[in-house]
């Protein structure tokens, strides 16, 4: 027997599936190239049904959508959330199963990281629920876009990137990874800069610090906070990420992350020697 069949629902009759995101943003531009909610381009949306127990949060009987919620929430938008529309009705599929199936059809869209981060995150993949693992007990989860809350990531690409040693050079000091120690105090030093607000920049600051931390090991975190504040007065990561980028043309540094990484040391040595002084950045 197949495991998926066409069947014809309204689109009311099918459930979100929990964790996958609506971005504002591909919303508003479907309406806009569309000019609204159009049925005859809404192609035939990916759903499943719940006879598996996918999600325990919905009856047994449920219908969840898989791939299509941007086109659902948009026939809602337009008042047409009773129309019904041909789908292709998976069954049988485990919670797993139909995350790894998002990651695989095609949206005719670009996808974004933390899209695919969060869908990775469903499926249980280890690394995704080790860097979950840090950022909850750092008081943060993931968000989709910037300026969500200020107790979250967006910036997906730059934990993974930590957790994984950095660049090539990094890497050759410090191995594949993981990296969770590292990570842990990068999202430490992050929230003491940004003082758990927002923050726009949020990509760049992970991979300055994560930078430093996986450059010097044993750097003292609190030491390094307590420095950058006193070279950069508030609002010290804007300031800090402004002199990174001075330093990096001045100093013909290769990227912004190196650059973070060279004003930190600077700020982190202050004017004395001292055997706790790290060693330069490109030794």
């Amino acid at each position: 027997m197949s495991d998926s069949v066409t069947k014809r629902f309204t689109w009311e009759e099918i459930e979100t599936f929990p964790g996958n995101p609506l971005l504002d943003t591909r919303l508003n531009q479907m309406a806009d190239r569309w000019g609204g909610y159009i049925p005859q381009v809404v192609g035939i949306p990916l759903v499943a049904d719940n006879t598996a127990g996918a999600f325990p949060e919905y009856d047994p009987d449920a219908i969840v959508m898989v791939n299509g919620h941007h086109r659902q929430a948009l026939a809602r938008r337009y008042g047409h959330g009773g129309d019904e529309v041909i789908c292709e009705l998976l069954r049988g599929k485990s919670r797993e199963d139909l995350h790894r199936i998002f990651q695989q059809v095609n949206d005719n869209r670009t996808i974004k990281h933390v899209e695919k981060f969060l869908h990775r995150l469903g499926q249980k993949e280890p690394k995704a629920l080790g860097i979950t693992g840090v950022l909850e007990r750092e008081g943060y989860g993931i968000a989709l876009s910037p300026g969500d809350t200020g107790m979250a990531v967006h910036s997906t690409s730059a934990l993974e990137w930590i957790w994984d040693g950095g660049d090539k050079r990094l890497r050759k000091r410090r191995g594949q990874g993981p990296h969770r120690g590292t990570l842990t105090l990068t999202i430490a030093a992050y929230h003491a800069l940004t003082e758990g607000k927002a923050f726009t920049q949020q990509s760049a600051l992970l991979k300055g610090l994560g930078a430093f931390f996986l450059r010097y090991p044993d750097a003292d975190s609190e030491r390094l906070i307590e420095r950058l504040k006193g070279h950069y007065p508030a609002p010290t990561a804007e300031r800090a990420l402004s002199a990174a980028k001075h330093a990096k043309a001045d100093f013909g540094l290769s990227n912004n992350y190196e650059a973070f990484g060279f004003i930190a040391r600077i700020a982190y040595n202050g004017r004395a020697n001292s055997k706790q002084n790290l060693p330069e950045w490109r030794s």
